[in-house]
């Protein structure tokens, strides 16, 4: 799969809107900019809520990437039913997941480069080395405590980021990619202060759209 960033940065972003603490630099997912009433999105017409995350409502549909599959995740204000945040799904093979989640994440810090970069990517040592053949194998089979992200954060901003992490199903890898604007991070901020010590369901960091994945990118 090869990413292109120009691809990366339209269809994650618009102009940087401007806020008391600074330009919001992720404004938009999949071409359309936060704000967006979900019934102007063409790619959802006619679709109804799959879930909720931290009181968000998740649309979900099969969209084109770069010319491949994806799945897609719009996340729309519970009141206002303006989009906040998104995430694309995909697929992978413990043959391609280290090369397509490194240029996936290498294009978003191109698209990007204002954004702060923190990461952590399991790695194998010791003996883990012998018995897996890539470090993306040892993280399929030891997720259960293992961690595979990279965040990038908007230092002077109102606190829009975007991020690429890799969860599994099954012994298959799935890579999600999302954008996430400031105001999507201040309702989940308050939605989980509101909602401490109860039994939720996973919040958006860890929780991409729940429908079946498609088939994901390919070389």
């Amino acid at each position: 799969m090869r990413v292109q960033t120009s691809s990366i940065l339209l269809l994650g972003t618009f102009a940087a809107a401007c806020g008391p603490e600074g330009p919001e630099v992720v404004s938009g997912f999949h071409g359309y900019p936060w704000g967006t009433p979900v019934e102007a999105i063409a790619e959802l017409a006619g679709s109804e809520p799959v879930a909720r995350k931290e009181g968000l409502v998740v649309h979900s549909a099969e969209v084109d990437f770069q010319g491949h599959a994806a799945l897609a995740g719009f996340y729309f204000h519970p009141e206002t039913g303006e989009l906040l945040e998104g995430a694309y799904v995909f697929a992978l093979t413990l043959e391609d997941c280290e090369a397509v989640f490194g240029e996936v994440a290498g294009a978003v810090a191109e698209a990007f480069p204002t954004l702060e970069r923190e990461e952590i990517l399991a790695r194998r040592e010791g003996e883990d080395v012998d018995v897996y053949e890539s470090d993306c194998e040892y993280f399929v089979y030891n997720a259960h405590k293992e961690v595979w992200r990279v965040d990038f954060t908007n230092p002077g901003g109102p606190g829009d980021r975007a991020g690429v992490w890799l969860k599994v199903s099954g012994r298959s890898p799935r890579m999600t990619l999302f954008y996430r604007s400031a105001r999507a991070e201040e309702w989940i901020r308050e939605w989980n202060e509101e909602h401490e010590g109860e039994e939720t369901p996973p919040g958006l960091e860890t929780a991409p759209p729940p429908l079946e994945l498609p088939v994901g990118p390919r070389a």
